[in-house]
């Protein structure tokens, strides 16, 4: 008899630390599913959602609205990943999220607004902003006051602005099928850049200001006319680059893509 309350005793005290620890992470990581909340209880106090939420994914509209609705629980948040805004909801994220003082990571997926708002340039801590569009977009110049930032990701977006050269700190840039002739001369003036991704564009040469890039261990070309004459010149000149080959005697750790990684 004594074994089993002592059985039952520690399963017990199992179950209350699992319960416990699940409360500790859910006061940093919430999941929104607002239909399940909305029908639990009335207003955001009763749904008891804490007040240091630092991690936050929102999947739909009606997650975003509750989002929305109930901002002022998240002002603490650090990371914002949202999959699928609504249509014209950019600029009311961006509105919301400038007072997010410690904000440090937002992923958009998805988005279809045509422009990314000025107040993007009020997140002066954040460090990553990963935005893919599915029709393109225009990105606001105040980008440019984002100094922490540290990886960019601009996929499909129509307008790059200039002020990207003030972001000192970049070390990561994806400009992925963004129509691209050329590589844009102000990215030169970011010394820190290691990572390079600008495949899907109609980039034609690289210029040895490249080389200014002296930290560089990635630059991707694939789907580019400029990758696509460079590969076929490697794979019929036992791996010797034509027009790229000085990238790899001044940089011989960068790694040269020229093939997308999903052939």
């Amino acid at each position: 008899m004594k074994m089993i309350n002592i059985y039952l005793n520690l399963f017990f005290l199992i179950l209350f630390v699992s319960c416990f620890n699940k409360k500790k992470q859910l006061h940093n990581q919430i999941n929104i599913d607002s239909t399940r909340i909305e029908t639990v209880c009335d207003n955001i106090q009763e749904c008891k959602i804490p007040q240091n939420v630092l991690h936050l994914l929102i999947h739909d509209s009606v997650d975003f609205n509750f989002f929305v609705k109930h901002s002022k629980q998240f002002l603490k948040c650090k990371t914002l990943f949202i999959d699928s805004l609504p249509l014209n909801g950019i600029n009311n994220f961006f509105k919301i999220t400038s007072q997010f003082d410690s904000l440090e990571e937002i992923e958009l997926q998805n988005i279809s607004d045509k422009s990314i708002s000025y107040n993007i340039g009020k997140l002066t801590k954040l460090k990553s902003l990963i935005v893919t569009s599915t029709t393109g977009f225009i990105l606001s110049d105040s980008i440019g006051l984002c100094s922490s930032l540290r990886t960019i990701v601009l996929d499909k977006c129509t307008y790059i602005p200039s002020s990207i050269k003030n972001l000192k700190k970049l070390e990561t840039i994806s400009l992925l099928d963004c129509n691209l002739k050329e590589i844009p001369n102000f990215l030169f003036c970011l010394s820190d850049l290691k990572n390079v991704v600008l495949c899907n564009n109609m980039i034609e040469d690289v210029p040895s200001r490249i080389l200014n890039f002296h930290k560089l261990k990635c630059l991707d070309l694939a789907n580019t006319p400029i990758g696509e004459s460079e590969l076929n010149y490697y794979n019929n000149n036992n791996g010797i680059y034509n027009k790229l080959e000085f990238i790899r005697e001044a940089l011989p750790e960068c790694e040269i893509i020229l093939r997308s990684r999903m052939e």
